[in-house]
């Protein structure tokens, strides 16, 4: 007999043994614990393998966002990429409902990557985004619209504006610089055309995706507005074009980001008759001139390193200086409630209330002690001005 088959034996007789509950009853619940079981060991040994540093804990907070661990593992194999965990329990979240009404099943990782149903996403980025454009699908526009109910009103700066050479916005091709988060989030609210878009490195909150496709992709980022097609029915009204080191990604309304050649078989040629790049080509549009892509600094690359997890530790970020907290702040993580009551401090400085207008513009739901602390918590002041101190 196998060792979970044993167990399987005991735990029935021992329950049968004390209770008059029904016996299908209790077999399913010791079928559960088995599962539970059998799931945790799985993620265990996924995170073991990755390295990570401790797994136990990292399973407790799995099991916070799924109870009923079918979906561990799979949160083991995304930490591997994505070693956020309010990040992955932002996903888990999103992708729970798909799978409990039976929409989806439940996804799989194998050596090609995230396979749900018949698709298959090579990164946890791609699958990411293929669950937000389902979630959005369920939610309805006015639920999604009021999420950028903040920024209305709000316009992109001209002199963003990288062609044409005269800045203007009304022109047939007009190209934004896109590399910079606020200006994308601008963007995406409206700041554009007047009207909202998807495009995941202009979401609000910690979903937002600049930074993770700066990070694992080494892209830049271009917003074209083409004037001369309708806003409201022509998805190439509005292209994200993102140059990689490895070749270019492209992103128009529907927000399925495709490499170029995946873009212009896809959608540009049934569409426009020829190639997406082409296409720009033709109106006068010098592509690689205007959007070339900006290698990473060794300053970023020092940030990704040292900024690209999140990090609870309040020793650790005291120890940073205000433009490091602001940087950290920027990547969407969410601050441990320490952390939070320290900048908290300095809010009447202007130093803390940098810092706290750049952690709540982000838009990310913040813990329910940071909220109500916001609403009218402790107005204690710390002892020693090192934020202040910091910003000097």
């Amino acid at each position: 007999m196998r060792n979970e088959d044993a167990l399987r034996r005991m735990l029935f007789l021992n329950e049968y043994k004390n209770t008059t509950a029904n016996k299908e009853k209790i077999k399913e619940s010791i079928d559960s614990l088995l599962e539970s079981r059998a799931t945790e060991d799985e993620a265990r040994g996924i995170l073991k393998r990755g390295g990570a540093e401790n797994p136990d804990a990292l399973i407790n907070q799995f099991k916070g966002f799924n109870q009923g661990g079918k979906l561990i593992p799979l949160m083991a194999h995304i930490y591997q990429e994505q070693p956020n965990v309010e990040i992955i329990g932002d996903f888990i979240q999103s992708l729970t409902p798909f799978i409990e009404s039976g929409k989806l099943p439940i996804p799989v990782k194998t050596k090609a990557g995230y396979q749900v149903k018949d698709q298959t996403f090579d990164k946890f980025l791609r699958f990411e985004e293929y669950i937000h454009q389902l979630e959005s699908m369920e939610a309805g526009v006015s639920q999604w619209k009021g999420n950028i109910d903040q920024y209305k009103g709000a316009k992109a700066d001209p002199e963003d504006i990288l062609y044409p050479e005269d800045k203007n916005p009304v022109a047939d091709i007009v190209i934004y610089d896109g590399n910079d988060v606020g200006k994308c989030i601008t963007y995406g609210a409206g700041g554009l055309t007047g009207k909202p878009y998807k495009f995941c490195i202009g979401w609000l909150g910690a979903q937002n995706r600049w930074q993770s496709y700066r990070d694992d992709n080494s892209a830049s980022y271009y917003y074209i507005v083409d004037n001369t097609r309708d806003k409201e029915t022509d998805p190439f009204h509005i292209v994200v074009w993102m140059p990689t080191p490895q070749g270019t990604l492209i992103t128009h309304e529907p927000n399925s980001t495709q490499s170029e050649h995946g873009f212009d078989q896809q959608y540009a040629k049934p569409a426009l008759g020829m190639g997406y790049r082409e296409y720009l080509e033709s109106k006068g549009v010098p592509v690689d001139k205007i959007m070339p892509n900006v290698p990473k600094t060794p300053e970023e690359e020092a940030d990704t390193a040292k900024f690209g997890s999140q990090n609870t530790d309040l020793e650790w970020f005291k120890k940073l200086d205000f433009d490091e907290m602001m940087r950290y702040i920027g990547r969407g993580h969410l601050l441990s409630d320490e952390q939070f009551n320290y900048i908290w401090g300095y809010r009447n400085r202007d130093s803390g209330f940098n810092l706290l207008t750049n952690y709540l513009s982000l838009g990310q739901a913040i813990p329910e002690a940071q909220f109500n602390i916001l609403v009218g918590g402790d107005e204690q002041e710390p002892t020693q001005d090192k934020v202040a101190a910091a910003a000097e």
